[in-house]
């Protein structure tokens, strides 16, 4: 079974229908594809037809134990490295179990709310967000008091967690392989970030004296436990910090795509060509810099109208009015 991300499914209606060029871009949701080959079953049926009633069909193959090993999202490289998932864990894992449409219905809910709190988040605070991510580029300590204000504002998206609200709108029994799943994941993902290379050193500076100065099993199983919930808040930061970034790159995909659009139908000379990309490009950078603040459409249009002929300005009208020109895309 292999995933194919549908942002651009679930996102195309409202990108188009939103201001200029700020589409609502949803989570990387996965689902699963259907490859089976109707053309090679058929032909191994024909293949199979002459068996008699207590033959092994000739293409039958070895039958599968169905308490084979269990579903798993852990792959890793030929060199033992864990390759890496392109969603958050929960995401992916939830698409392996066998829901009722009941259910189904219920995560699809979940999953909808999310997208339209992540856009809300960009649409409000991407300026923050680039702050941290330009720190993180720069292989920089990000800033405490914008960590202190980033945790503030992603509140809604940190508590209660993705995973939480997934596992509420599904049945215990899946709820708990569900849980499996992602706890099997997150751990092998902790143990790639840390490694026994981080453990070694800090439990060597601590010393053999350290049970003699009254570090006891309990006092150290209390640590262990408040280390255990900080590694998991931290891990949790991480993920929703990811997910972020995959819709803010939704976002510039679908404004660059947008911005090929308009300019195929517009059909402009090169001087103009370069005029209306510097001022969507202009429109699309003070949106990233000023907290997700656009310019809106009136202002937009009427600054791509300095540089249009009327024919073209009708074409822009009718594109922003949300009636393409037919053959637009065909065009591009």
């Amino acid at each position: 079974m292999r995933y194919i991300p549908t942002v651009a499914l679930l996102s195309a209606a409202s990108a188009f229908a939103s201001v200029p060029f700020a589409a609502v871009s949803f989570a990387a949701v996965s689902l699963p594809q259907d490859n089976a080959g109707s053309r090679d079953q058929s032909e191994t049926r024909s293949l199979d037809q002459d068996s008699g009633p207590g033959d092994t069909p000739l293409l039958a193959g070895p039958e599968v134990d169905a308490g084979a090993a269990p579903a798993s999202l852990i792959e890793r490289g030929v060199d033992g490295s864990l390759k890496r998932l392109e969603a958050r864990p929960e995401i992916i894992a939830i698409e392996l179990l066998e829901l009722d449409e009941a259910s189904q219905q219920r995560v699809d809910a979940v999953l909808l709310a999310r997208a339209t709190q992540i856009d809300a988040f960009l649409r409000d605070h991407a300026a923050l967000y680039n702050k941290l991510l330009g720190a993180a580029q720069a292989r920089t300590r990000p800033d405490r008091a914008d960590m202190r204000e980033f945790r503030r504002v992603a509140a809604p998206l940190l508590t209660p967690t993705l995973f939480d609200r997934l596992a509420e709108s599904i049945p215990d029994d899946q709820s708990a392989e569900l849980r499996r799943l992602v706890e099997e994941y997150n751990q092998a993902l902790r143990a790639e970030y840390a490694g026994e290379a981080m453990e070694g050193p800090q439990r060597r500076a601590r010393g053999p004296m350290a049970d003699r100065a009254g570090d006891g099993s309990r006092q150290r199983a209390r640590r262990g436990g408040r280390m255990e919930r900080l590694i998991a808040d931290r891990q949790e930061l991480l993920a929703t910090q990811s997910e972020i970034g995959r819709a803010l790159r939704t976002r510039v995909q679908i404004a660059q795509e947008r911005t090929e659009e308009l300019v195929a139908m517009l059909s402009p000379d090169m001087e103009q060509e370069a005029e209306i990309r510097r001022i969507i490009r202009t429109a699309n950078e003070q949106a990233m810099s000023n907290g997700g603040e656009r310019t809106s459409a009136a202002a937009l249009i009427a600054e791509l109208y300095q540089v249009l002929s009327p024919e073209q300005r009708r074409t822009l009208r009718a594109y922003f009015a949300g009636n393409r020109p037919r053959g637009a895309m065909q065009n591009r």
